[in-house]
């Protein structure tokens, strides 16, 4: 039969209910969590005959106007609006509201 080996206890301390536990090792690992952002550029409807027609080159003219605002979005959250810009040769989306956080 083993022996049992005293030890001893360390003071527990109380933290308020439902708040996580937040660290600066926590903090560095969420800054440097990369997600995944989506531009929502608009609707079109289109018939069944259009869509059955569509080729290479063909256009489909959305609702929008080239110098509307656009949603940034988070998944389905709508995180920020803006514009689309052309940087270099690639689009971009230049920010002109950020959502608040509803927290």
């Amino acid at each position: 039969m083993s022996e049992a080996s005293p030890f001893e206890l360390t003071e527990v301390v109380d933290l308020p209910i439902g708040k996580p536990i937040e660290t600066s090792l926590d903090q560095t690992i969420l800054e440097q969590t990369q997600v995944e952002l989506n531009v929502y550029l608009g609707d079109v409807s289109v018939s069944i005959s259009e869509l059955k027609d569509l080729k290479v080159n063909s256009i489909i003219q959305l609702l929008q106007k080239v110098d509307s605002e656009f949603d940034l979005k988070w998944k389905e959250v709508v995180v920020a609006k803006g514009r689309l810009v052309a940087v270099d040769e690639y689009l971009a989306l230049e920010i002109t509201q950020v959502m608040p956080n509803e927290e």
